[in-house]
């Protein structure tokens, strides 16, 4: 188990099944409960952030991920003791976005699932150099029942070793269905 903030909440084992699909798992303890004794919906929210987005990780040849959405339902309840397994089906990948849908069951019963989406993140700290910095606003515009399109417009400065500027400007489109 890796350090960071899944390991404080008890750890996620993951594993690959093939390059679309993934399944992670943890075991439910006491913490982990709310005051009606099952387990607590912010803690599946983020094994689900957390599964899924190892999974986007790993989908994007190990370039780090980061959620933009995030549609949970929760349809079960676990309680301590129970192991916990997630699911996660990669349904898209494209240059800059991963969509994936993922499923937690606590033996043959469903208890969340969930539909996201990720940024691929294109980091170059070294082309950035000192002073430089990177600003990405992005909107998600809902036409049809089953289309989904997402604008993001990128603003780029950076300062080179000539103390010259240079500044980048982007509007992009993305559409799918979903």
């Amino acid at each position: 188990i890796k350090p960071g903030f899944m390991k404080h909440n008890g750890g996620v084992l993951f594993r690959a099944i093939s390059e679309t699909e993934y399944e992670f798992k943890s075991i439910i303890s006491e913490n982990h409960l709310n005051a009606a004794g099952i387990t607590h919906g912010g803690y599946l929210s983020a094994l689900i952030d957390a599964g899924a987005g190892t999974s986007a990780h790993r989908a994007a040849s190990g370039a780090p991920c980061v959620t933009i959405s995030l549609d949970l339902k929760f349809i079960g309840a676990s309680r301590a003791g129970d192991e916990i397994t997630g699911f996660t089906k990669i349904l898209k990948k494209t240059n800059t976005l991963i969509f994936l849908f993922c499923e937690l069951k606590c033996g043959d019963k469903t208890i969340t699932s969930a539909s996201g989406v990720w940024k691929i993140l294109k980091i170059k700290p070294s082309k950035l150099g000192p002073g430089g910095w990177n600003i990405s606003f992005l909107w998600w515009i809902k036409s049809y029942p089953q289309q989904l399109y997402l604008f993001e417009i990128f603003l780029n400065f950076r300062s080179n070793k000539q103390n010259e500027n240079r500044r980048r400007f982007k509007i992009r489109l993305f559409w799918c269905f979903v």
